[in-house]
């Protein structure tokens, strides 16, 4: 007798129920919630799975990358950022930092001898390293949109020969929300020639990518340079160092040099 008929044994003999049947019909029970519960077991496993390899894909999606960009041509053409860099709410920002962006519209700046006060402007709570030993001044620049909010501020130095530049750039809850952000592309012209470095792995951990663009086919240019990108904490990061040189492969050691410098 299956299930079914015993069901159907049960409910005609309601009235004259035996001991057996009883016992029967409660291990009935028992066996079709063991199999319901191994089931539901079986499909919140599976659930958990499905979430977690989603939830992945989703978190690897939003992770900000650094891709070669090229162009229509399938020249390369700089890199170009994917995933999501990080947005600070305002209130992270130092009261002088906010002051400063209230005082005026388009671009706001400031300008600093040291790092430490560039810290305190932006922040304490403002993630940001520099290139340990750098000699410099600083300038901060606030970026204001058409609603004269900040969006964006980027921290720029260079050396004193003028020759090495360092920028980093972090944006605001204001940044206009994108599912794939696409900062960091730069070109050379049709008239340079781009040509990408291998990735470096720097010691803190972060991949630099970079390329150098030889302006000397240009003519009366005897100009070239090379330029290197990393992201941390959710920041772009960039250096480039300039030089009259017809190969301008021979600056990465100097970029190499600052990338290790961070900490």
């Amino acid at each position: 007798m299956n299930d079914e008929e015993k069901a159907v044994k049960l409910f005609n003999g309601v009235t004259n129920v035996g001991d057996d049947l009883i016992e029967e019909a409660e291990m009935m029970q028992k066996r079709k919630k063991t199999t319901a519960w191994r089931w539901a077991l079986v499909a919140a496993c599976l659930c958990a799975v499905l979430l977690g390899t989603a939830g992945a894909a989703v978190y690897q999606a939003r992770v900000p990358r650094l891709e070669p960009n090229i162009d229509g041509s399938g020249r390369f053409d700089g890199y170009m950022v994917t995933g999501k860099l990080s947005t600070y709410p305002m209130k992270r920002f130092s009261n002088a930092f906010l002051e400063a962006g209230e005082t005026g519209t388009g671009m706001v700046t400031r300008e600093f001898s040291t790092f430490d006060e560039v810290r305190a402007y932006l922040g304490e709570s403002i993630p940001c390293v520099w290139a340990k030993g750098w000699d410099g001044d600083y300038t901060v620049m606030l970026y204001h949109d058409e609603r004269q909010k900040i969006w964006g501020s980027d921290v720029m130095s260079r050396s004193p020969d003028d020759r090495v530049t360092i920028r980093l750039r972090m944006l605001t809850e204001n940044y206009p929300k994108m599912d794939e952000q696409c900062y960091g592309l730069y070109g050379g012209g049709p008239d340079a020639v781009m040509e990408r470095l291998e990735s470096y792995q720097m010691p803190n951990g972060c991949v630099a990518e970079t390329f150098t663009i030889d302006y000397t086919a240009v003519e009366g240019t005897q100009f070239s340079t090379c330029i290197s990108f990393f992201i941390k904490d959710g920041n772009m990061y960039k250096v480039s160092v300039d030089g009259e040189l017809a190969d301008p492969a021979r600056l990465w050691p100097e970029v190499r040099a600052i990338l290790d410098s961070f900490q």
